[in-house]
């Protein structure tokens, strides 16, 4: 299906060189000269905290994902560090090229200086899955509430939600924790405003665009 896909498209671009999809790709890239394979490799690993995906990925960046980004045409790298992990497994130098996420500074813009409020606020925005160690954040203002008069503004949707608010409740800690559900994407720059503070507790991360948009 792919090959016959392929006769329709002068460029392919694949993100993460763990999908099999990507994998295909490469192998097409192989076969038909004349179709352009483009990859961005986003993170160094997919859970650099869980061992046994750590045993898995170097012997498969030895192999499949040194075949997968050298059949690339072009590897777009978010960040050095994700370069220079590309070029450890073997990755050719002429390949990569480093593009940095951006954000358009004029609609991600800090709000006025106002008076300090009397209670901090420190928001989240991204998906409730494990990979995103919300239940860290959690567990921190756990910790911070008897001390500091804060909230934590939860922005986001996914799997872990019911496991999240569970948490609350177990830590007794709901009513200084609200889950927002996810925001649309317009209403992201006024989230952002709105926070003293964005945490970002991932346990794998490229260059997440969310930081330099709080930035």
């Amino acid at each position: 299906v792919l090959l016959r896909l392929s006769k329709h498209f002068d460029i392919i671009h694949s993100h993460v060189r763990f999908f099999f999809s990507t994998n295909c790709v490469a192998l097409l890239r192989r076969i038909r000269k004349n179709c352009r394979f483009v990859i961005t490799l986003q993170a160094t690993h997919p859970h650099p905290k869980i061992a046994f995906l750590n045993c898995l990925v170097k012997p498969y960046d030895l192999t499949f994902g040194r075949f997968t980004v050298n059949s690339a045409d072009v590897a777009i790298a978010f960040g050095e560090n994700v370069k220079q992990y590309a070029l450890s497994y073997g990755t050719l130098r002429k390949k990569i090229v480093t593009i940095p996420n951006g954000v358009d500074t004029e609609i991600f813009a800090p709000r006025p200086i106002q008076e300090k409020m009397l209670t901090f606020t420190v928001g989240y925005v991204g998906n409730l899955v494990h990979r995103k160690g919300v239940k860290y954040l959690i567990q921190g203002i756990h910790k911070l509430v008897p001390k500091y008069n804060l909230q934590l503004r939860i922005a986001g949707d996914g799997p872990s939600n019911a496991e999240l608010q569970a948490l609350c409740s177990e830590l007794s800690i709901s009513e200084y924790v609200s889950f927002l559900g996810a925001l649309d994407k317009k209403l992201i720059p006024d989230f952002l405003r709105s926070i003293d503070v964005l945490v970002l507790p991932s346990l794998a991360e490229g260059m997440p665009t969310v930081v330099l948009e709080a930035m």
